[in-house]
């Protein structure tokens, strides 16, 4: 639809009206934050002055309270208005980018809703910009022109839209503004999609699409996005959290939301996208630190990435045989019956022994165990027991304690010298009594493999241990034992659990999650066909998960047709994917006859200062492995290149050098995939790593081989 020369001075005059409100509102704020600040300080001085500052007793205390209210409310304002004065001055440079024209049913008015990334009001509390989060707006990125409805608290308001238009604003003046009659208009997603990238992620408000959309609004407590690479899931997941924030702006706070990721790198990739949506952002971890903090027992964890390395070098060390084993269903059911099998009746107990004296029969241990407890999990049995035992030793400490007594005050021992003997006859006493009813997790594992599997497997797992690692796939069923057998973990200030790449979770993994955060509501995104590890076995989510609501994607935006169809056709089974039609260059591929490393550099450094260039500022060089990728670095000084390791945690800019299985989520400008002999993707099983690193192409793709 055209715009007309009337429509374009009145959006002019009205953009600059509301821009001088905001600047007024601007200077209020900046005027109630200096206020605020002086206020604060001021009750500082207050409590410091006239306040208890020796806390004596509990009257004390009392005394002081009415100041600590005082600082606390005005430390509270405080922060309420400088996030209110953040996001003012965020919303200048683009005050919004869309608007709509809305008739309530059996209304006369018809409403003008400008949507932006936050909202405005005058100071009749009047609407001079709505929130893109706000109810109403979804009919922006959801409907054509005509009969609609939107979902609000009070219920569903039916209505006519007669105008969908959208702006490009720089401060107060529209760079340019068109009307669209069906969707989000593709021009501006195409300019937007074709301009060169060299930063962390963006938010999308301006251009998410219907299917987005609707997941990110999803009302269902979980949901899981299953979509092709480049749909925009990691988009759906930040911004998803940011209208979960939003809608329970008075239930949810961004520390009890927190996304599971693939590496720390993308941590950091994705880390500006809410701060960008004026929010507070969430904590951001990986399966392999949650693994962490449970097992932080002076052991080191192998982390998935080194395995696969392992896996992809085929190192002599790796019993594939094993991992194919842990990472199988079947494992885990396995695994779950012998810890049912453990509570009723093969628990390693024996006859507690200390100083010579027969405390507690192995008889009295699982009559306890099996019978008096065993309504308990057996964490909580172990604990009772441990109460009893408690019991059965106090004489025994006791009568130390009176020998030593005795011994001091008739001068057969000395006084310091006697009590550190007695303080370790008393710790071994209470040593011997821990170990007899500790939890001995690693043990217990180690007799399921061979009990249930072989001695070998259960050799191998000690022997790892004993030199102090956990590897990656003994890592998911020791915290599953750990569950099965009652330990808890407090993750309790966790209420909505967002996990991207869920794909490449393990079966237990899953079951992992579902256990530690089961009061919580999810958000799990993944694409199977981006599945890295050939070796897990594919895991049922809704097995799982299962009140969880499937949504499914089926649009590609990031690459260009070229890239997007070229990397669809690779797959054994071609999806139905719609791609978005950018058109750019047919992906290169390029062959050299000989691949000694000078000769690969030469093409590589020729490739990248090409797209360099070109005005590229985002270049991957993506090899199969970590090791192939050390090995070509010095070759490559000549160009300006970083290596990205796992060690990683901050988002590299510019042209970088870096194994496979790092790419997951990011995205660059242009790719060079290596597929030389020395460092060649098995089409087979590595097909789904080939086809991730080969969709991380945004406008160039070439393959060496």
């Amino acid at each position: 639809m055209s715009i007309t020369e009337k429509d374009k001075i009145f959006e002019q005059k009205r953009l600059h009206e509301v821009y001088g409100k905001l600047q007024r509102r601007i200077e209020d704020l900046e005027i109630s934050l200096n206020d605020s600040l002086i206020r604060f300080k001021k009750s500082n001085e207050q409590m410091w002055d006239s306040g208890k500052r020796n806390l004596v007793d509990f009257y004390d205390a009392i005394e002081n309270m009415p100041y600590l209210e005082s600082i606390k409310a005005d430390y509270f304002k405080l922060e309420t208005i400088k996030k209110e004065l953040k996001r003012m001055n965020m919303l200048q440079r683009d005050m919004y980018f869309g608007r709509i024209d809305f008739q309530e049913e059996d209304e006369k008015n018809v409403e003008k809703i400008y949507i932006g990334k936050f909202s405005l009001t005058d100071d009749e509390g009047q609407y001079l910009v709505f929130d893109w989060r706000a109810n109403i707006c979804s009919l922006f990125y959801e409907n054509e022109i005509g009969n609609v409805f939107y979902d609000a608290p009070d219920g569903r308001i039916y209505g006519d839209m007669s105008k969908k238009r959208q702006f490009e604003i720089l401060y107060d003046n529209i760079i340019s503004m068109f009307d669209s009659s069906i969707m989000i208009d593709d021009d501006i997603l195409k300019d937007i999609l074709s301009k060169s990238k060299d930063s962390k992620m963006s938010n999308i408000v301006e251009t998410i699409q219907k299917e987005q959309n609707q997941a990110i609004r999803s009302t269902y407590n979980t949901i899981i996005v299953d979509g092709p690479a480049g749909c925009g899931k990691t988009s759906i997941a930040m911004h998803r959290a940011a209208w979960l924030m939003y809608k329970f702006k008075n239930e949810l706070q961004n520390n009890q939301i927190i996304i599971f990721s693939p590496n720390e790198t993308f941590n950091d990739y994705v880390s500006e996208v809410l701060p960008e949506l004026g929010e507070e952002n969430i904590s951001m971890s990986t399966f392999h630190n949650l693994a962490y903090k449970i097992l932080s027992d002076k052991r080191v964890l192998i982390s998935k990435y080194t395995e696969l390395e392992d896996v992809l070098l085929g190192n002599e060390y790796v019993h594939m045989n094993d991992i194919r084993l842990k990472y199988s269903i079947s494992f885990a059911k396995k695994l779950k019956d012998y810890a049912n099998l453990i509570s009723k009746g093969d628990y390693p107990f024996k006859d507690l022994v200390i100083e010579g004296s027969l405390i507690f029969t192995k008889q009295e241990f699982e009559s306890m165990f099996y019978v008096e407890y065993s309504f308990n999990d057996v964490i909580t049995r172990l604990a009772k027991i441990r109460l009893v035992l408690n019991e059965r030793i106090f004489p025994i400490i006791r009568n130390l304690r009176i020998e030593y007594v005795k011994k001091v005050k008739s001068g057969e021992i000395d006084m310091s010298e006697g009590y550190i003997k007695l303080k370790e006859k008393c710790r071994r006493i209470y040593e011997a009594v821990d170990m007899s009813v500790a939890a001995d997790f690693e043990m217990i594992y180690a007799q399921f493999l061979k009990h249930s599997y072989s001695s070998t497997i259960s050799a191998n797992f000690l022997e790892r241990l004993n030199s102090g690692y956990i590897y990656a796939e003994d890592t998911a069923p020791l915290i599953y034992l750990r569950l099965l057998l009652g330990k808890k973990y407090n993750f309790s200030e966790i209420r909505h659990v967002i996990i991207d790449e869920f794909q490449d979770y393990s079966y237990i993994e899953k079951i992992v999650i579902s256990m530690i955060f089961k009061k919580c509501h999810m958000t799990l995104l993944g694409d199977v066909n981006q599945k890295i590890n050939y070796y897990i076995e594919k895991a049922p989510d809704k097995d799982i998960f299962v009140n969880a609501r499937s949504i499914k994607l089926d649009k590609s935006y990031r690459s260009t047709y070229q890239i997007a169809k070229f990397c669809n056709d690779m797959l054994q089974d071609n999806l139905d994917i719609k791609y978005f039609n950018r058109q750019g260059n047919e992906p290169q591929i390029i062959t050299i006859d000989s691949f000694d490393l000078d000769s690969l550099s030469s093409v590589i450094k020729e490739k990248v200062s090409k797209y360099q260039l070109a005005g590229y500022r985002s270049i991957a060089v993506i090899t199969r492995t970590e090791s192939f990728a050390k090995q070509l670095q010095p070759y490559l000084k000549d160009v300006k290149i970083s290596r990205v390791t796992e060690k990683n945690t901050s988002y590299t800019y510019g042209s970088v050098l870096m194994p496979s299985y790092l790419t997951k989520g990011l995205e660059f400008d242009a790719v060079i995939v290596i597929d030389t002999l020395n460092d060649k993707f098995k089409k087979e099983e590595e097909m789904n790593l080939f086809y991730t690193c080969c969709t991380r192409a945004l406008h160039e793709l070439s393959i060496i081989n």
